[in-house]
């Protein structure tokens, strides 16, 4: 589907009691999922194919990015 990336949902959280899960914990998609993207039929949040707009970086813009996606800053805010 154009428009949108797979990326693997992060099961796992520290502190769990699955220990496989825990040693793996995954991504965070949330930080990329906007409160407002809502599924049309159900109402509930968007979980898989978050719309996203892949734009190239500058090496100084890339460089800065980090910690922006680290504190949930949408990219490009």
């Amino acid at each position: 589907m154009c428009g949108v990336v797979s990326i693997p949902h992060g099961w796992g959280h520290a502190g769990g009691t699955q220990r496989v899960a825990d040693a793996h914990a995954g991504v965070n998609s949330n930080v990329l999922a906007d409160e407002r993207d809502v599924d049309a039929v159900s109402g509930n949040a968007v979980l898989n194919g978050i719309t996203v707009s892949v734009t190239a970086l500058s090496v100084t813009d890339a460089e800065s990015q980090p910690a922006a996606a680290a504190a949930g800053t949408p990219i490009g805010a």
